[in-house]
């Protein structure tokens, strides 16, 4: 026993606004009757799009499902692909078994098993083909089911005589039937060859909706009240903008207009993101490259460090090396050599002699005058020899013996060539004289 509350509460588990895509609202008039009951069963005899004029999808979408049959193959093969769970049985309906011809007019729900129909259409400028397909009963379609079937659906454009008079089992009976009752593409009435058959089965007639006429089985006189009224504002239904009813047009042409802007604006982001990736294999390539200059300027810079570190370990052992030979006995001692090897540098031999003498010199005029007697006997001779005289005496000034002439100095006027020439002087001071001038001058240049 199903669970179900009152008709027309619609309780829809996970959806809340309805959305229709059926033809003409069969499936807002169908949920009004039917919506209360979970998980419920439906039967779709020519099926066709499983969204376009779709009467089954808005069920499907909330949990029922059920058998779709469809004798063209691309709709066949599209229903299995969008309708999970579903059945779909790929074939004609009618009282014939096995294999039947079907006139028909491709991309478009007009297919049909009757001849004066498709010769209508021929007539009326459409395409007819011919394709064999195969056949099956009613009742065969019924023994797909798993369960009650809770509404029935027959859409086969003219051939809705023979599809009623295919069942013969009355074990199934459908809670709602809607018949399409209208000849394909006209408003004329189709209905009387077949209606006796469903009123014999204990159906009652409860609502034509222009197009389609709505029967309710005997065992649920409680539906009946669902059918009322058609499609109106109470239902609180959405069009879904897919079904082909003029009504939908407007819809359509706006739908076609925003898929075309977001067809458009997908372009230009898959060029945005093209780029974007682009511009971000670019930025890793630069990056790569900062990288790696990076890492090799921090080997350089490591190399640089460590050869610094060595340097300054270098000097550090070069400096303690250089005061070890400062305080050596040896440096000291060599102290000598490196004055006179400094001297010689700077005046050759002759001013190293010079220098030698110089001390000399004066140690020997500061041993005279700190002896009286013998600087007396000095100074005599000296005064035979005024130029040696002055020259002395201005030496040992410089060399802070004496602070003026004093007892050196001499008479004026007298020049030491004319001492020489008078041979005032002995051969061997002479020769002292002449040693004493060469010097002096050696000195002065």
């Amino acid at each position: 026993m199903e669970e179900r509350s009152a008709p027309g509460t619609q309780a829809q588990a996970s959806l809340s606004r309805f959305i229709s895509h059926a033809q003409n609202f069969e499936d807002v008039l169908l949920w009004r009757a039917v919506g209360h009951v979970a998980s419920g069963f439906y039967v779709d005899i020519g099926a066709q799009d499983p969204v376009v004029d779709s009467v089954s999808l808005a069920f499907h979408e909330r949990g029922w499902r059920g058998v779709h049959v469809e004798p063209m193959p691309n709709y066949a093969a599209a229903l299995r692909d969008a309708r999970p769970g579903d059945v779909v049985l790929e074939a004609a309906v009618g009282t014939a078994t096995g294999t039947v011809q079907l006139h028909t007019i491709p991309n478009t729900g007009l297919s049909t098993l009757d001849d004066a129909v498709a010769h209508r259409h021929r007539e009326n400028g459409f395409e007819v083909q011919e394709l064999h397909v195969p056949s099956i009963t009613l009742d065969a379609v019924f023994a797909a089911a798993s369960s009650d079937i809770h509404w029935l659906k027959i859409d086969v454009e003219g051939d809705e005589y023979d599809v009623i008079a295919s069942w013969q089992d009355d074990t199934f009976r459908p809670w709602i039937i809607a018949v399409e009752s209208t000849r394909p593409l006209e408003q004329a009435p189709s209905y009387a060859a077949w209606e006796p058959m469903l009123l014999a089965k204990g159906y009652r007639f409860a609502l034509f909706d222009g197009l389609n006429r709505f029967y309710v089985a005997a065992q649920h006189p409680e539906l009946f009240d669902a059918f009322m009224a058609g499609a109106n504002v109470f239902d609180d239904f959405a069009l879904s903008g897919d079904a082909s009813a003029p009504f939908c047009e407007e819809l359509n042409r706006r739908n076609a207009e925003l898929r075309s802007e977001a067809e458009r604006l997908h372009g230009e982001l898959t060029v945005l993101r093209a780029a974007s990736a682009e511009q971000r294999l670019e930025f890793e390539r630069q990056l790569n490259k900062l990288q790696k200059v990076r890492r090799a300027l921090d080997v350089e810079l490591l190399g640089q460090t460590r050869a610094a570190a060595a340097a300054q370990v270098q000097v550090k052992t070069l400096r303690a090396e250089l005061d070890g030979v400062y305080t050596s006995t040896s440096w000291r001692v060599t102290r000598p050599l490196r004055g006179a090897r400094r001297a010689l540098s700077a005046g050759g031999a002759r001013s190293l002699a010079v220098a030698m003498v110089r001390p000399i010199v004066a140690r020997g005029m500061r041993y005279a005058l700190a002896r009286p007697q013998l600087k007396a006997r000095v100074m005599s001779v000296l005064s035979r020899h005024p130029g040696v005289l002055v020259r002395l005496q201005r030496f040992a000034v410089r060399a802070g013996l004496a602070s003026s002439m004093g007892a050196f100095e001499v008479a004026k006027g007298r020049s030491l060539s004319s001492h020489i020439a008078q041979g005032a002087l002995s051969l061997k001071a002479t020769r002292i004289l002449l040693d004493l001038q060469r010097v002096t001058k050696e000195e002065q240049d």
